[in-house]
């Protein structure tokens, strides 16, 4: 094992490596990530990897017949795969599509495992790209008349292709296109609700730079930012908003944890609006139960400088649960989040809501394999 590189090439077409050195320690590259391994023989007959905190062990037997052909059995489950060893090379010939889902998801030598991808999709300084469809659904209270009985329906597309700048480090720009399905807006001048929808709503942005050290500290810093892009003027703001970011945050085995601040004001258009400045704290944590379960949340505190006092804080409190799993050799992470505000303005603001995320993992096209 000492100095052998494993290789397996997924269906789509992506190349996950593990390295593995002398001292015990190896390194898998996949997705873009690099995920730390250990690796030691425990008897005479069996190799054991160890990642996020569960251990594989394998019994290795060559083939007598075929040249360079070798089989790992798993030790737990007994399940078979062939490899063939070329120099230093092992290359994984077991199809990923013919691979059990439970059996995908603890990973290998040479493929991560759902626990794995999904420590990684929980930080926001990872490399791994992905594609996040989130569905929204909203619950509204207020003064205003028949504000109690107002619901929303969002949904918002994310994608992120994050750009390695070398030592760890990332520059990551992730735009949101939201499209509302169902958005309530009160008319003055009859005093009452009217229903929008389909409009395509004002785009958030962030451009950040940073990445996680080796112990673990995640740091990014950049800008945040708010096109005017709304089709329909009583969804959007005509205002182009901008801002600084700061995200601080801790990957370690139980999971991750930290926030992301930003600050926005108005730097052009809408001079008929009032200004714009408005501070938000995302705060994301994510715990890991085991198998790709997490009981992981992000919910973002607001306060709007430029309201009235008592009308400037929405503060929300999250739940949630996420699933990653690994579905013909693609993570996939499933998660479903409660919100319910213990503080909002007045007059119109979400009382409560639920946000339903699925996010694909793709291949990085800014990381060559």
């Amino acid at each position: 094992m000492s100095g052998l590189t494993a290789e397996r090439t997924l269906p789509n077409g992506e190349v996950s490596r593990g390295e593995y050195r002398a001292d015990g320690t190896g390194i898998l590259r996949a997705w873009g990530a690099l995920i730390p391994r250990t690796w030691e023989i425990r008897g005479d007959d069996q190799l054991c990897i160890t990642g996020e905190g569960d251990t594989q062990c394998y019994r290795l037997d060559k083939s007598s017949k075929v040249p360079d052909l070798y089989r790992a059995r798993e030790v737990s489950t007994e399940k078979a795969y062939e490899f063939t060893v070329t120099g230093r090379v092992a290359r994984a010939r077991a199809d990923e599509k013919g691979i059990p889902p439970e059996a995908a998801a603890k990973g290998g030598p040479a493929a991560p495992s759902a626990a794995e991808i999904a420590k990684e999709l929980s930080n926001p300084a990872t490399p791994v790209s992905s594609l996040g469809n989130n569905i929204e659904y909203r619950k509204f209270k207020g003064d205003l008349p028949g504000a109690g009985d107002q619901e929303s329906w969002i949904y918002t597309f994310q994608p992120a292709f994050p750009f390695p700048m070398g030592d760890g480090k990332i520059l990551a720009f992730r735009p949101a296109f939201p499209v509302l399905l169902q958005q309530p807006v009160f008319d003055a001048a009859t005093g009452s609700f009217e229903d929008k929808g389909v409009e395509l709503g004002d785009i958030p942005f962030d451009l950040a730079y940073g990445g996680t050290s080796k112990s673990g500290l995640i740091t990014l810093a950049g800008l945040f930012g708010v096109l005017p892009t709304h089709t329909d003027d009583a969804v959007g703001s005509d205002q182009w908003r901008l801002g600084p970011e700061f995200v601080l945050g801790v990957t370690k085995r139980w999971g991750v944890l930290g926030g992301l601040f930003s600050h926005q004001w108005n730097v052009g258009g809408g001079s008929d609006e009032p200004d714009t400045s408005l501070s938000s704290l995302n705060y994301f944590y994510a715990f890991n139960l085991g198998g790709g379960l997490q009981f992981a949340s992000g919910p973002t505190i607001t306060y709007d400088w430029e309201a009235d006092n008592g009308n400037r804080w929405t503060v929300p409190l999250g739940i949630g649960l996420s699933k990653t799993f690994i579905k013909g050799g693609r993570p996939i992470k499933a998660q479903l989040q409660l919100f319910y505000n213990v503080e909002q303005p007045d007059a119109f603001a979400q009382e409560w809501g639920v946000k339903l995320t699925i996010t694909p993992v793709v291949r990085n096209p800014f990381i060559r394999k």
